[in-house]
């Protein structure tokens, strides 16, 4: 496929991407598209902490998709966390926390009355193999 053949697309991106002594990493990003239509963007906060604890690793992140409230953790919305310890140069052995939202509905209408908090705790064992 080539360029050429893409199919064009109106929107913005945004990218922001601070460091804090070389230590924390603070990313975030919206997406917008296409223009004009209402809360139809999607945005990612990130914070890493690179190698303050060598054998340490920490980080956490927060996306939604169809944003029209930062702030509100509703169906659109997922948290996670990541903690992480490597015994070798190689290896990391950590937990992943992520926290989604699902919609909570009044039994006779179907309307929407608030979101119920979902918790996933994933274990894991990553191989790191730099290029």
């Amino acid at each position: 496929m080539a360029l050429r053949d893409a199919k064009s697309q109106e929107g913005y991106y945004g990218e922001v991407v601070m460091s804090v002594l070389g230590t924390f990493h603070l990313i975030g990003g919206y997406y917008q598209a296409p223009l004009g239509v209402k809360n139809r963007g999607t945005m990612h906060f990130q914070l890493l902490t690179g190698d303050i604890i060598p054998v340490i690793q920490f980080s956490a992140g927060y996306d939604k998709r169809n944003v029209g409230s930062v702030f509100k953790l509703d169906n659109n919305s997922i948290l996670s966390a990541e903690v992480g310890y490597k015994p070798y140069p190689f290896m990391m052995v950590s937990t992943l926390y992520q926290w989604t939202f699902k919609e909570k509905k009044e039994e006779p209408s179907g309307r929407v009355i608030g979101y119920e908090q979902q918790r996933r705790i994933e274990p894991k064992v990553s191989f790191i193999f730099n290029f």
